[in-house]
């Protein structure tokens, strides 16, 4: 029997129908997730992305959150409209909710009952009216779209019988319903992993190297079938000849530059901004740009005059009137958010005082001592280190036995927890394989704190968590640590990426993405863990006033609109391995391509508004924090948040590193000292005046750089060459402060 055929007690269906769903004595009644998601089928059919994804994304936030078929086919749009790095987030969500629903008991709603009520909807439906079921209806495109037009690209889900490539019967002793169900999670794996590989590929640049992995990953799935390997043995090959263009294409330009004069040392000195930096790096570069789906960020579209009076309400309050915010164009068709003067203020006059919400430091090593929350540089007195450790212990036995409370993870305190809580945690690499989030262990046994902000016994200076040995300069900084249990005692390794080769292109040194992932973490873990946020993360002021430097979002074309000719034409356009997209800003191979073109360069001179962009750093380890935090309470809390597309879609989670990662603030270590004495009592304090450090600087040389990010000094702009600035920033005591350096009239722009 050939492996994609049925075995001889299944139901008999035409080739491409998903069939195999055992005729059981039940009368299907149909959940409104499986007519939601049949609905949503027939219109990606029909080459109607955008309709199609609104469905797929009410079933991921109101129906059936972590629905794995949603998350499979949401990928599809993304694809065909454009954003191959939201496919990517999708179809390893699409992984990880099989893997929920594997996990789930079997009586659970959102598990395999799920599964078998989409099995039962599809036996029995209409394929007049489901085209989705047959060809070439369940392609998108209807099979005109490249490698969108291969088993593992198919709309519908099927149960159709494996053949296991394992010499134990995972299957033996289960019910037919159950094998099919078992079946479906197998295709809802494979065809994720291909629809990663591709959209990975899509991503253009040194992604590819990720999208060679997951096709690797796939082939050594022992449920795939013959059609599953050979559609991607057909991508493994594109990839391979589009490697080869891209050779061929820099040999040209090579050649032509030696008959411009060019001798084998300066072609050796600019080598490595060709084909061989696609060989050292994972990373591939997007614009960074807000999304069409984004309703509560300044745009055009959105409503900007109740946002500005938001933001207003916030900088009136702040600078006691001072200042206020305003909406300023930028180069079309984006705009920035400035402050400007609502009076005059005077020279040396303190503008406003912002705590740092988060804060990131690099290289981590054991030598450091640094407050965990503040980061202040911390100097011991002999035996101040012990004492304290021992005085925290002691503290922690007492309030235990006067509460009697449990060793569980939660916390009565949660409740107050704010942007000004932060942690330490791990970061993920970039794996084939991803990350093994099936086999993580829980350590149920911690207290959920150490600290009783408004106890009279705890002394209020030097404090050491009693596990992981983190150092918080006092009391205060300790409670605004409140979710430190989340991440308590583990190693961040240094970088998410591995490059070997001297950064002399665009790209972030790895120091800086070593520090932007720290602060993502932070972020992750606030919005994550903040009952009092019932709305929508990007609706928060303080992410709202991160707003500089990012792009409006483009306007996606109606469905209908567009002929089959367009969409083939834009997907066939649209990424690929490429010579001159990932170091846009500084590569003189691609000047001299133009030059030799006669292209006009004055265009891509100009620096985009670009991010670097990896699967490890953008999809893998994101969803393995978002894991990680809900793993503190259950495994199944785990998935839940990992699959949470209310709060953190994929396009969320961009934008909120979009927006980090713009106003991303780095400086030397450290920024201020606290000296203490034996008894853990402050006893002197300096301030360090530390200059912004930037591009290829951070990192290098010797000592430490630390990082942090302020919504409302963001709002800020820096003076241009011919401007003169008004402002200075001082960093004093775990705050931020903004001076004035001279008169700032009534309605001038603050700038530093």
């Amino acid at each position: 029997m050939d492996e994609d055929s049925y075995s001889s007690d299944s139901t008999t269906d035409s080739e491409h129908t998903p069939g195999g769903i055992p005729r059981l004595r039940l009368t299907f009644t149909g959940s409104n997730a499986t007519l939601t998601l049949a609905e949503a089928n027939r219109h990606l059919s029909l080459c109607h992305p955008q309709e199609a994804l609104k469905l797929y994304t009410k079933i991921l936030t109101c129906i059936a959150p972590g629905h794995p078929i949603a998350f499979l086919n949401r990928s599809l749009c993304y694809l065909v409209l454009g954003f191959p790095q939201l496919a990517a987030i999708d179809g390893r969500r699409a992984i990880l909710a099989a893997d929920a629903v594997g996990y789930m008991p079997k009586d659970h709603v959102n598990g395999r009952a799920m599964l078998h009520n989409y099995g039962l909807y599809t036996e029995a439906a209409d394929l007049k009216v489901d085209i989705w079921l047959t060809e070439p209806g369940c392609y998108v495109g209807q099979k005109s779209l490249r490698f969108l037009d291969v088993r593992p690209a198919t709309i519908f889900i099927s149960a159709r019988p494996r053949r296991i490539r394992e010499k134990r019967n995972i299957l033996r002793g289960l019910t037919n319903q159950e094998k099919a169900v078992e079946y479906m999670l197998y295709d809802i794996k494979v065809k994720a992993t291909y629809r990663v590989a591709l959209s990975l590929w899509k991503c253009g640049e040194g992604a590819w190297q990720s999208a060679m992995e997951q096709i690797f990953k796939a082939k050594e799935y022992s449920f795939r079938s013959s059609r599953d390997a050979q559609a991607l043995m057909d991508l493994h090959n594109e990839i391979l000849l589009d490697i080869e263009r891209v050779w061929d294409e820099e040999m040209k330009i090579r050649n032509g530059l030696k008959q411009k004069g060019w001798t084998a040392d300066d072609l050796e000195n600019h080598e490595q901004t060709g084909f061989r930096s696609l060989l050292d790096t994972r990373l591939s570069r997007v614009e960074r740009k807000l999304f069409p789906w984004d309703e509560c960020s300044p745009t055009w579209e959105n409503e900007v005059d109740k946002i500005l009076g938001l933001l207003n309400k916030d900088t009136t309050e702040v600078t006691n009137g001072v200042c206020q915010s305003q909406l300023k164009m930028d180069e079309f068709p984006d705009m920035v958010i400035s402050l400007i003067a609502r009076r005059k203020i005077t020279t040396n006059q303190t503008i406003f005082r912002e705590r740092y919400p988060f804060n990131a430091i690099t290289p981590e090593k054991p030598s450091y001592k640094y407050c965990a929350a503040c980061f202040s540089s911390i100097h011991l007195a002999p035996g101040a280190y012990e004492k304290a450790l021992k005085a925290t212990e002691e503290y922690v036995a007492h309030r235990s036995c006067l509460s009697n409370r449990s060793s569980s993870p939660s916390s009565s305190s949660e409740s107050s927890i704010d942007i000004d809580r932060q942690e330490k945690g791990k970061d993920v690499g970039d794996s084939p394989n991803g990350t093994d989030l099936e086999r993580t262990h829980l350590d149920h046994q911690r207290v959920d704190s150490f600290v009783e902000p408004n106890s009279c016994e705890q002394n209020a200076g030097l404090q050491l968590c009693p596990w992981c040995k983190a150092v918080f300069c006092s009391l205060e900084c300790a409670d605004k640590c409140s979710y430190h249990r989340l991440f308590c005692g583990e190693h961040i390794p240094e970088f998410a990426y591995n490059i070997t080769i001297p950064n002399q292109w665009s790209l972030p040194p790895p120091a800086a993405t070593g520090l932007l992932n720290q602060l993502m973490k932070k972020v992750l873990a606030a919005i994550v863990t903040n009952s009092q946020s019932h709305g929508h993360p990007l609706d928060t002021i303080w992410l709202r006033q991160l707003h500089r430097n990012i792009g409006m979002p483009i306007k996606l074309p109606d469905d209908g609109s567009q002929t089959g000719a367009d969409f083939i034409e834009r997907w066939n356009a649209h990424g690929s391995i490429s010579l001159p997209s990932p170091y846009l800003t500084s590569q003189p191979l691609d000047q001299a391509l133009d030059d030799m073109r006669n292209v006009h360069t004055s265009a891509a001179l100009r620096t985009p508004k670009t991010s670097p962009w990896s699967y490890g750093t953008n999809v893998l380890w994101p969803l393995d924090i978002l894991f990680h935090i809900g793993a503190k309470e259950s495994k199944l809390e785990g998935f839940k948040n990992a699959l949470d597309c209310r709060r953190l879609d994929g396009w969320v989670l961009e934008t909120i590193r979009y927006k980090v990662e713009s106003a991303m603030r780095v400086t030397k270590f450290p920024r201020m000292k606290k000296g203490f004495n034996e008894e853990g009592e402050i006893i002197a304090t300096s301030f360090e005046e530390q200059e912004a450090v930037k591009g290829d600087n951070i990192g290098e040389g010797d000592g430490a750089y630390m990082a942090s990010f302020h919504p409302r000094t963001n709002l800020i702009r820096e003076a241009e060459k011919s401007e003169k600035a008004n402002v200075k920033l001082l960093d004093r005591d775990g705050h931020i402060v903004v001076v004035a350096t001279r008169a700032v009239e009534e309605g001038e722009e603050l700038l530093r």
